[in-house]
């Protein structure tokens, strides 16, 4: 099917170390040549990974690249943050939709991620994070829908554990459209 070709070249570094997930630790960066996808062309972007797990009590992960930044700093449990992270939003969404959906509406509650079970302290979360978007239009020109664009920054902390979340987030929407 021609609506897949896609002609895509890559160049990249990784340097890793680990036993497992919770002390996976990686430095990795990929940068990709101008490129086509799906007959979108692509500019050159580079992706920058660095995950730092060697001290479970302040571990880094900082993805950089030409579209966004996302930092994480401090006690975190990888796929459990991921996790929760998801597990908490989907119960945002689900309330937003108790409140907005008619009561006789009939919808899917989304099943929770299952992942392995974690320690008391593995469970407990402190850390700071910072997303700075600063270029979605790749994004726009992958998902093929209209243009869009913007830049942005939020950061904040999150506190607790996979089941009593607390956030908070102060954030900058410096330009955004349609």
């Amino acid at each position: 099917d021609e609506r897949y070709t896609s002609d895509l070249t890559f160049r990249g570094t990784i340097s890793a170390s680990g036993h497992n997930i919770d002390d996976f630790s990686t430095d990795t960066r990929l940068m990709l040549m101008p490129s086509m996808f799906q007959k979108h062309s692509f500019e050159q972007q580079e992706f920058d990974l660095l995950l730092d797990q060697h001290d479970p009590g302040h571990k880094r992960l900082s993805v950089n690249s030409s579209i966004a930044d996302v930092n994480l700093d401090g006690r975190f449990d990888l796929d459990l943050a991921f996790s929760a992270l998801v597990h908490q939003m989907t119960n945002l969404v689900n309330t937003i939709e108790d409140h907005a959906l008619p009561q006789d509406s009939l919808r899917e509650k989304s099943p929770r991620m299952t992942i392995r079970s974690h320690t008391e302290s593995q469970r407990t979360m402190d850390f700071g994070y910072r997303v700075r978007i600063k270029n979605l239009d790749p994004v726009a020109t992958l998902v093929g829908a209209e243009r869009f664009d913007g830049r942005a920054d939020l950061n904040g902390t999150i506190l607790g554990t996979d089941e009593n979340l607390s956030c908070s987030a102060r954030g900058n929407i410096d330009e955004f459209f349609i």
